[in-house]
């Protein structure tokens, strides 16, 4: 079984809307990943950010984790069983600042609020996990490499090195399958986009 809702998460009353349908087609959820981001403000150092540039990042990266998993944290709880999943990003140790600052500042936000959530709720049952990816080839992520090889940056625009001359590398996950109800939220691959899209599986 699937089931799609079509919402602006980045709003309360968008991730309300998800909540609803989803609580009522699926029920308890056993595993949420929270895997919605993005950065649609203008490239440029700190001060080029506005207030409400600086909102919207904290809106998508930050605060539709928080607002889902007070949402279904709850059935969780009941169950005496769960796992939840940020999906962070490796900038809050690497910052672009020249294009990403507040988005890096919502991510690093993120990654602590996941570990003040996995020492509260890891003794009932609820484990909740960082995930933070290097560089991954997106059509967003081709607006920032060309900037940087125009400027002679030491970004080698293949991933393979960060800013500041380290080497990212990728390591498999592994595991046993999960539990069956999980829900997992995806941005459009629009550099722009709000995220819109989300999918809920059985």
């Amino acid at each position: 079984m699937g089931l799609f809702v079509q919402a602006d998460i980045g709003t309360p009353e968008g991730v309300g809307k998800v909540v609803r349908e989803v609580s009522e087609h699926l029920g308890p959820l056993d595993v949420l990943v929270n895997n919605v981001g993005g950065s649609t403000a203008p490239s440029g150092v700190a001060l080029v950010l506005s207030d409400d540039e600086w909102q919207r990042a904290l809106d998508v990266n930050l605060l539709v984790a928080v607002r889902l998993d007070r949402a279904f944290l709850p059935g969780m709880l009941k169950q005496g069983s769960g796992v939840i999943i940020h999906i962070s990003s490796i900038q809050p140790r690497l910052p672009l600042f020249e294009a990403t600052l507040a988005y890096a500042a919502a991510k690093a936000a993120l990654t602590t609020y996941s570990k003040g959530l996995s020492k509260e709720f890891g003794p009932k049952g609820i484990r909740v996990n960082t995930v933070a990816p290097g560089f991954i080839e997106t059509i967003a992520a081709h607006g920032l490499i060309a900037p940087s090889r125009r400027e002679g940056g030491d970004r080698r625009g293949d991933g393979s090195r960060e800013p500041d001359g380290t080497r990212s590398e990728e390591f498999p996950s592994g595991g046993r399958a999960g539990p069956k109800r999980w829900l997992s939220w995806s941005r459009s691959s629009h550099p722009t986009a709000p995220p819109r899209s989300t999918e809920a599986s059985t």
